[in-house]
């Protein structure tokens, strides 16, 4: 009997806490971990882990080298399996940020690979933040991702939008897409396209539409037969846990100072902390104070924010 319903492997901290938040709220008791060893496991106590049904280990592998990246969610894959972890969910940005050479690619290839299956979903959308995937096309909004802020990212620029010729130089793995007709048709027929595209001697990794969380509700229901899904973390708004869906407001808050580090140049990260400096104290970074003596910096800004 697994002691856990879902492992998730998250390429980011960020990421992994809108995943976990999102497992929350359909019903799956959910932890989030640290690192690639996932920090925390081994000193928490195992009937802790008995009360939750999902596990998040959240990365830093966005950016990294191809060859890191693969090791460190070989590394999550481990942890994972080793907590009796039933079905495996990669999650990547729902704007799909990435290079030729991956990191998305590589990483569901290595994940299939370790764990013996040879097809899964590739479902970036989350209706909620405006990703959606229509023809195997990624928007941002009313915007294809090629048109959108996003094609100007400093270290994963996204000048296509098709996510077929996006993951074709990433993977060894066939692409298919499964159209949002398809989709509309219900989970039965999902499920049937989806057995028709798995090979015998090969992987196959299959991008769904989704415009909707109904759509992400038919492709989970069509999809409970597959030890591996990868999307972003949308798709999980589509699953339904074993408790009573959860409202994540009712999480409980501790009181106490806080601090919000924001490492991101995107549009939406600068107008967010733009509006946040009306309402609170804050501190640009020096980087360059930073890398000539980062614990005197570090030091410093700590001083700054208790003072």
């Amino acid at each position: 009997m697994p002691m856990v319903a879902w492992g998730c492997v998250a390429d980011d901290l960020t990421g992994a806490t809108d995943l976990a938040t999102n497992l929350v709220a359909r019903g799956f008791r959910t932890v989030v971990l640290f690192g690639a060893s996932g920090a925390g496991l081994s000193t928490t106590p195992i009937s802790a882990i008995d009360e939750v049904d999902a596990i998040v280990v959240a990365l830093k592998s966005r950016t990294a080298p191809v060859a890191d990246a693969v090791s460190a969610a070989r590394s999550a894959l481990g942890v994972l399996e080793a907590a009796g972890a039933d079905r495996i969910y990669v999650k990547y940005c729902s704007t799909f940020d990435s290079t030729p050479q991956g990191n998305i690619g590589p990483t569901i290839d290595a994940v299939l690979a370790e764990t013996g299956e040879t097809l899964t979903v590739v479902v970036p959308s989350f209706p909620d933040t405006g990703r959606t995937v229509y023809q195997g096309y990624l928007f941002v909004g009313d915007q294809l991702l090629s048109e959108s802020p996003m094609r100007h990212h400093p270290l994963t620029p996204m000048r296509d939008s098709s996510l077929p010729r996006l993951l074709a130089p990433q993977t060894t793995a066939d692409v298919a897409v499964i159209p949002l007709q398809v989709v509309r048709s219900g989970p039965a027929a999902v499920r049937s396209a989806l057995d028709r595209l798995r090979r015998p001697d090969g992987r196959v990794l299959v991008v769904i539409d989704a415009l909707t969380v109904d759509d992400l509700s038919t492709i989970a229901a069509a999809t409970t037969h597959l030890r591996v899904v990868t999307g972003a973390s949308g798709l999980a708004q589509g699953l339904v846990g074993a408790h009573a869906e959860g409202d994540i407001r009712s999480i409980p808050v501790v009181d106490g100072r806080r601090v919000s580090l924001c490492g991101s140049v995107s549009q939406q990260s600068q107008r967010q902390v733009t509006a946040a400096q009306l309402h609170a104290p804050a501190r640009k970074l020096d980087i360059e104070r930073l890398r000539a003596s980062f614990e005197v910096a570090v030091a410093e800004v700590i001083d700054w924010t208790l003072g």
